[in-house]
C-alpha cells in the first residue's frame, strides 16, 4: 500500500531560476479555491519482476481539512484512510485493520505529508522544499510537473514523479518511476473539484 502511494509552455519562460517557480505557483495557486476533489483512479504497475502488468482500479477522495481515502476496489478490497494524524489500512476481505499514528511513524507520516502536497491545490510550496521540479507545457496544452526529491535516501528508491495537469480538472495522472526501474501510473478520471464557496 505505501508503495502505491509512495506509491503526483516547453518553457516559454526564460531558464532564470525565478521563472520555473511562478510557474508552479501559478498552476497551484489556479487551483487555490479547491478544498475537496474525488475521482476514479486506474494504477498501472510495470515491473521487473512481473511479465505481465499489475492493474488496480479504485477511488480517491481528498479534503484541505486532512482527509484521504484511497479505496481499491479490484482485484484486491482495501482502504487507505488519513484524518488528522491518524491514518488506517482496512483490507475487509482479510478482516484485517491497522492503525497508525502519524506523529510516530515518521516514514509514513512523510508519504502522506507528500500525498497532500501533489494532489492538495494548496501543495506548491511543500513540493518545492521536497522536490527539484521542471515545468513544461501551456494551459491550453496541458503542463508536465517533473519532480525530482531533493533527499538522497529517497532517491534511491524513487528517482522521479510526474504529474499531468490541464485546466480543467487539475491532475489527470501521476507516474512514479522508481530507481530500479519499475514504473507506476496512476490515471484520473471523473474528477470533481469542490470549491470553498460551494
Amino acid at each position: 500500500m505505501r508503495a502505491a502511494l509512495a506509491t503526483c509552455v516547453l518553457l516559454l519562460a526564460s531558464p532564470v531560476p525565478g521563472a520555473q517557480e511562478k510557474l508552479l505557483d501559478q498552476i497551484y495557486g489556479r487551483f487555490s479555491h479547491v478544498t475537496a476533489a474525488s475521482a476514479d483512479f486506474t494504477e498501472v504497475k510495470k515491473s521487473k519482476a512481473f511479465k505481465k502488468e499489475q492493474v488496480q482500479k479504485g477511488r480517491l477522495a481528498s479534503s484541505r481539512n486532512g482527509e484521504l481515502v484511497w479505496e481499491i476496489v479490484e482485484p484486491v478490497k482495501s482502504v487507505f484512510s488519513v484524518k488528522g494524524s491518524t491514518a488506517k489500512v482496512v483490507y475487509p476481505d482479510l478482516d484485517y485493520e491497522k492503525t497508525y499514528d502519524l506523529k510516530t511513524d515518521k516514514a509514513l507520516g512523510e508519504v502522506v505529508k507528500n500525498i497532500f502536497s501533489i494532489v492538495g491545490a494548496s501543495g506548491a510550496d511543500t513540493l518545492k522544499k521536497s522536490y527539484d521540479y521542471k515545468v513544461e507545457g501551456s494551459w491550453k496544452a496541458g503542463w508536465k510537473v517533473t519532480l525530482v526529491p531533493k533527499n538522497k535516501q529517497v532517491r534511491k528508491v524513487l528517482k522521479k514523479i510526474v504529474l499531468t495537469i490541464t485546466e480543467k480538472d487539475f491532475i489527470t495522472a501521476i507516474q512514479l518511476l522508481e530507481a530500479g526501474g519499475d514504473t507506476t501510473t496512476i490515471s484520473f478520471t471523473n474528477i470533481k473539484l469542490k470549491s470553498g464557496d460551494k
